[in-house]
């Protein structure tokens, strides 16, 4: 029922574990199940690295949502975190989850195509296209700099030397050269 064949080797035990846990425990409700990151891409540091799953779930099951926070009923909780706790994730550090919705609140996007695996059910959001994950990416970067710097961070390109066409200059968000 479960689909591990996308995730690498070692991620393929503690998946079909944590999806057996997530179906039996979310089955009325249940709408699809994704692993994402490290699992998916490789690149697994053993005893560092988290194995990140989304549960997505009809609304109907939670007692609130908005896409920012998404309370399940305690006693589910609470039956769910028993019995991933008896998961072994290793190679992995944790088991990093999260239920979801078919919201996506602004400011996120979907899944980024190639960083994701569905195990089961169906994705209820749209893929993150390349022009949001640039978006987001020059956000990030730009309040990064804000935090570090109080004047634009250039970025040096190849030779590491200052150059008339080797520097980048990030200001607002974007890129140029």
């Amino acid at each position: 029922m479960f689909d591990v064949s996308g995730l690498v080797p070692e991620a393929r035990s503690v998946a079909q574990a944590v999806a057996e846990v997530y179906y039996r425990h979310t089955q009325p409700w249940f709408v699809g199940l994704i692993c994402f990151g490290s699992a998916v891409r490789g690149g697994v540091l053993p005893g560092v690295s988290d194995i990140d799953f989304h549960l997505y779930l009809q609304p109907s099951i939670f007692v609130a949502a908005d896409g920012h926070d998404n309370v399940l009923p305690l006693d589910l909780l609470l039956n769910l975190h028993r019995d991933l706790a008896r998961i072994d994730p290793a190679p992995f550090r944790y088991i990093d989850g999260g239920a979801e919705t078919d919201f996506i609140p602004a400011g996120h996007i979907g899944p980024i195509p190639g960083n994701y695996h569905l195990l089961a059910g169906r994705l209820p959001v749209a893929e993150a296209t390349n022009a949001q994950v640039k978006v987001q990416a020059r956000q990030a970067l730009a309040a990064a700099a804000s935090l570090c710097c109080s004047r634009p961070v250039t970025a040096w390109h190849r030779t590491g030397r200052p150059g008339p066409h080797r520097k980048s200059v990030l200001s607002d968000g974007v890129a140029g050269g």
